[in-house]
């Protein structure tokens, strides 16, 4: 279902939370992703693959270069008919367009299921694989992507049907639940380098930090484009290696070190290869301990960095100085959309930090800030900012200790922001 205004419509929504691979923003969504995952996997098909198009109304070319591997991490909404090109107010005729023709085997026809029958609607999955075979400009404003589903060497975290155990799910097989989420140490593939220390049974046995270093010289930096690291006792010098290979690959979109014990110094080295990288869309730093320093340098990251779309900093020892720098850069930065900085220690004027760039940053659309010390000042702070911001559409508050009636003004802010969804 198509809702007004769109972004306040359930697969805008999920999918951006997919996009995100934040797994605390993932837990209350868990239920329906396996719902549709299994209602996706009893639709029947008559075809064992099938051309479909995606289109676009942005240039996005220069981010699928020819013989990429890549993952979209949402819900795809398709169509099998070119009859795309002709409607204005899907794809138009004029201004940046990219049309996506992608050859699929996952994806299912919902024509029999749909409010727009006409539209000939084939959903992909989340979490297909694809590799771009070719790309080019057709003039015009127009660009054409050439994508073809591939096999996935390992099955993604996508979904658990129990307790919050994450679990993996193959989107060519969408009803097959494996293994537990700790076995992705297993997966190791060429576009995606998952080193896990805490699991005995891991293919990749090895001591910190030497042997981190040798995976990361012997990984092939045309294809490496996921870098998994959590749990793994990495400090400063370790990250301060990784930091230079990030330097030398040219691909590598999502850096996951939650779980660390990177400091200042860590946080210093990673931020700085953020001032220069252009490739990289997700960082995940949660339970580190980089302070307000290492906050103050992201922050300057932040106001030069082009690209990065999600940064995880939970639980990171960071207080009103950090946020202070951080704030200010949202006020600048134009392509982070989603900020998690719960179980922090953010008071209510760091609150008052938030609320000034919220006033002004035009792209943020999911900011966590569940338990910290926004309190009751720091709650009318915020309450104030949403007066002015539309463009958020999730906002974590839980565990603050706001009162009652910052709750209610920050609740009356949702009449001036339909697709708002607060959590107090």
């Amino acid at each position: 279902m198509k809702w007004t205004p769109i972004a306040t419509s359930f697969h805008v929504i999920l999918n951006n939370i997919l996009q995100t691979r934040n797994l605390t923003l993932l837990k209350p969504w868990l239920y329906y992703i396996k719902l549709l995952m299994t209602a996706l996997s009893k639709l029947t098909t008559n075809f064992s693959h099938i051309t479909v198009y995606h289109a676009v109304k942005l240039n996005l070319i220069t981010q699928y270069p020819e013989g990429r591997v890549l993952i979209w991490w949402n819900f795809a909404s398709c169509t099998s008919s070119l009859n795309i090109l002709n409607d204005g107010n899907v794809f138009g005729q004029n201004g940046e367009r990219t049309l996506f023709i992608i050859d699929s085997k996952s994806g299912k026809s919902i024509r029999q299921h749909s409010f727009y029958p006409n539209e000939e609607d084939i959903i992909l999955p989340a979490a297909c694989q694809f590799q771009v075979t070719d790309s080019f400009d057709a003039g015009h404003g127009l660009h054409l992507i050439h994508l073809k589903e591939i096999r996935s060497t390992q099955k993604h975290v996508i979904v658990s049907p129990e307790k919050h155990k994450f679990k993996m799910i193959d989107p060519s097989q969408p009803s097959s639940i494996s293994s537990s989420f700790q076995n992705i140490a297993n997966a190791h593939s060429s576009s995606r380098l998952i080193v896990r220390k805490t699991i005995e049974q891991s293919s990749i046995s090895f001591t910190m930090p030497k042997h981190i270093r040798q995976l990361l010289k012997r990984a092939d930096p045309k294809t490496l484009v996921t870098l998994e690291l959590a749990w793994n006792e990495i400090g400063d010098d370790e990250a301060k290696a990784i930091a230079y290979s990030i330097q030398q690959n040219k691909m590598i979109t999502t850096l996951d070190l939650q779980h660390n014990l990177i400091g200042p110094k860590g946080a210093q080295h990673l931020a700085k290869v953020l001032q220069e990288n252009m490739t990289l869309t997700t960082i995940n730093l949660e339970n580190n301990r980089i302070g307000d320093q290492g906050a103050e340098y992201f922050a300057n990251a932040l106001r030069l960095n082009k690209r990065l779309a999600s940064l995880n900093l939970r639980t990171n020892q960071i207080r009103s100085q950090g946020i202070q720098h951080l704030s200010m850069a949202l006020e600048q930065n134009q392509t982070l959309t989603v900020l998690s900085l719960a179980s922090n220690r953010i008071t209510a004027k760091g609150a008052q930090h938030f609320a000034n760039a919220l006033q002004i940053n035009n792209t943020l659309t999911t900011l966590d800030l569940q338990s910290n010390e926004i309190g009751p000042i720091g709650g009318q702070y915020l309450a104030n900012a949403l007066q002015a911001n539309k463009m958020l559409t999730i906002l974590n508050l839980k565990n603050n200790q706001i009162g009652i009636e910052a709750k209610r003004r920050i609740t009356e802010s949702m009449q001036h922001n339909f697709a708002l969804h607060i959590i107090i």
